[in-house]
């Protein structure tokens, strides 16, 4: 007497519906059949195994060594675990610091071997616009694309005199993305550009600087329009350095600032000293702290700007703008500390150490993952779909910008 089973299967939702209908047959026997049916929860792709037989959605008969009249159990083999983070993409462009587009959809990466600049359409997956930096702009450190996307802001290294390495001094310039010909540059009186930001409706660019020799740092802010400096924070003034400074998304006029006081006097008392993150409201000249602090280096916003990100004596805080709370205080800095942050909207944060270790943590405190490629990571960024863009180099050399998928 032989026993076979044939399958019949459909799917709902995310269930498999398994119809066994068992004929067992002889030659002296009318077959008799029976029914069987087995629901199982799972998600495409399914491999079940009974006995020796192997049953996938893709089977459509298949015949069982053994076979009784009581329930059929099957149960589906575990579907492979992902990897917290995997590379999913290499992009045809060179780089090692880069901005992102206020809408996250679009990025501009500088290489500076060959001294180029790249517009690159993440949604599109197009380059853009391309065009070399003149001369004049040898060593970008810091640069920021402007809401519309049609202006760049960079800061370097230029000299006065003509000659490499003769009175060198930070310059900001500020280049047209159509063509690469330049609207306007300026000097700034100190020696180091930190960073450069536009504000959301294009008014203002804000600049953070500070001269090496003599421990002076301040923020810069120029109206556009008339490209005059219209407002400055300078440490002389308010007994602290600025480190670094972003405008914040949704507030037109708002900086956020992070701020160290470790070479205040000591003559000044402790109120007079400040250090932490700060928000300096250009609308009326206000300046509110949000988290005290000593040390800070490095600040970023959410795309939203509810949330704001700093790099605080060690520790990687986060303020929320809408409940005006901090909702994130833990240490990241034991052995290195935070050069780059990023972070979106739904609380992913991206923290990059001097060393080129990138830590991946969300808001409840929980580390996701830790990145270190073949390269040495330069600059992070976070794309509208939550996606992370890393640049790198290895040597001297620029490498291509890749695209990491976050599995949550």
């Amino acid at each position: 007497m032989t026993r076979k089973t044939r399958l019949i299967w459909l799917i709902t939702a995310n269930f498999f519906i398994f119809t066994f209908i068992a004929c067992q047959s002889s030659e002296a026997e009318t077959p008799v059949f029976q029914e069987f049916t087995v629901t199982i929860t799972a998600s495409l792709p399914v491999t079940t195994k009974v006995g020796t037989a192997i049953i996938t959605p893709t089977v459509t008969q298949v015949v069982l060594p053994t076979f009784t009249n009581d329930r059929v159990t099957l149960t589906p083999s575990p579907s492979p675990t992902a990897a917290p983070i995997q590379m999913i993409e290499k992009l045809p462009i060179n780089g090692v610091i880069m901005a992102i587009s206020v809408d996250r959809t679009f990025i501009a990466v500088v290489n500076r071997n060959s001294n180029t600049v790249y517009g690159y359409d993440l949604t599109t997956e197009k380059v853009i616009w391309q065009f070399s930096l003149n001369n004049h702009i040898p060593n970008v450190a810091s640069f920021d694309l402007s809401p519309n996307g049609d202006l760049l802001a960079l800061g370097g290294a230029i000299s006065p005199s003509g000659v490499a390495g003769e009175g060198m001094h930070e310059n900001v310039y500020v280049l047209s993305t159509g063509n690469g010909e330049l609207v306007q540059s300026f000097l700034v009186p100190y020696h180091v550009v930190d960073s450069v930001s536009f504000s959301p409706d294009s008014r203002y660019l804000a600049v953070s600087a500070y001269e090496s020799f003599s421990s002076d740092y301040g923020v810069m802010v120029w109206e556009m329009e008339s490209w005059q400096l219209a407002y400055e924070l300078l440490s002389s003034s308010y007994h602290w350095d600025v480190f670094d400074t972003v405008f914040v998304p949704g507030q037109e006029s708002t900086l956020a600032v992070v701020t160290t006081n470790l070479n205040i006097p000591e003559e000044f008392d402790e109120d007079e000293k400040g250090g932490g993150l700060y928000f300096w409201d250009l609308s009326n000249q206000q300046i509110y702290e949000a988290i005290s602090g000593t040390f800070a280096l490095s600040v970023a916003t959410s795309p939203s700007g509810r949330y704001v990100a700093a790099y605080i004596d060690g520790n990687l805080r986060v303020w929320d703008i809408q409940s005006e709370l901090e909702v994130l205080n833990i240490v990241v800095g034991e052995t290195a500390d935070t050069r780059r942050l990023a972070l979106t909207d739904t609380g992913i944060i991206g923290n990059l150490d001097t060393k080129g270790v990138l830590t991946i943590w969300n808001l409840r405190g929980e580390l996701l993952t830790t990145l270190e490629t073949e390269g040495t990571i330069s600059d992070i960024a976070f794309s509208s779909s939550e996606k992370l863009i890393i640049t790198s180099y290895i040597g001297n050399e620029a490498q291509p910008v890749e695209i990491w998928q976050i599995n949550k």
